[in-house]
């Protein structure tokens, strides 16, 4: 039997219930893609103006119409390209370091 026949089989009330369901669907997958295409224009739109503020911003600091302090240095956090190592993982110049101890080496007697 084909779908065609079993359609026409039916009463017309599950015909019309049948018919409203496909609409539905077919309806609300037509909003969740005009929806997830609305969604990816605004984040490419959002992340276009980060990445335009963040230029910009960089634009000033090169330029030197970044902020600057009392002093008209530009801050450290700003000007700093790299984090600054941890004291724990500062290298200790060996002139700091206790001299090593000498062992004494045994000697074994060959047979």
């Amino acid at each position: 039997m084909s779908v065609a026949e079993f359609l026409g089989s039916l009463a017309p009330e599950t015909q019309i219930i049948a018919a409203g369901l496909v609409f539905l669907f077919v309806l609300l997958t037509g909003v969740q893609l005009i929806y997830l295409r609305s969604l990816r224009a605004r984040e490419a739109v959002q992340s276009e103006s980060e990445m335009n503020a963040q230029l910009a911003r960089m634009m000033r600091l090169l330029e030197g119409k970044g902020h600057r302090d009392a002093n008209g240095r530009i801050p450290i956090s700003q000007a700093r390209a790299k984090p600054v190592s941890r004291s724990s993982e500062r290298r200790v110049p060996a002139a700091r370091c206790p001299a090593p101890r000498a062992t004494p080496r045994i000697r074994r007697t060959g047979r």
